[in-house]
């Protein structure tokens, strides 16, 4: 498609979680990696650490105008986070209604402006 869906990003990242072997990858996105992680498990985790340190030094970073940017957190995204967590009785991460959220957006709002 002509659109990039992060649903579909988001599902085959899970997916890689729930895989207990990979030897079995017919046709590996990156051939090279899974090579080395076959042949080289040391070697292999060097470029993961490589990999990880570059992007989370350049996760702020949008050369490319993504429709996924990642922003420096601000005083709105702890306002929501507070919010958020104070919606349970139990303070729990457990997945909220949409209304619930909504209505810890507009909670939130007046310790933003």
């Amino acid at each position: 498609p002509n659109q990039h869906f992060m649903v579909t990003v988001l599902t085959f990242v899970k997916k890689i979680f729930y895989m207990k072997d990979f030897t079995a990858l017919r046709r590996p996105a990156n051939r090279e990696a899974k090579m080395i992680f076959d042949t080289d498990k040391v070697e292999f985790k060097r470029r993961v650490d490589h990999c990880v340190i570059a992007s989370q030094e350049t996760v702020y970073d949008d050369q490319n105008n993504s429709p996924l940017a990642f922003h420096q957190p601000s005083a709105a995204h702890d306002a929501l986070h507070t919010a958020v967590l104070n919606m349970g009785s139990d303070g729990s991460l457990t997945v909220k209604s949409k209304d619930e959220v909504l209505r810890a957006c507009q909670s939130a709002r007046p310790l933003v402006e």
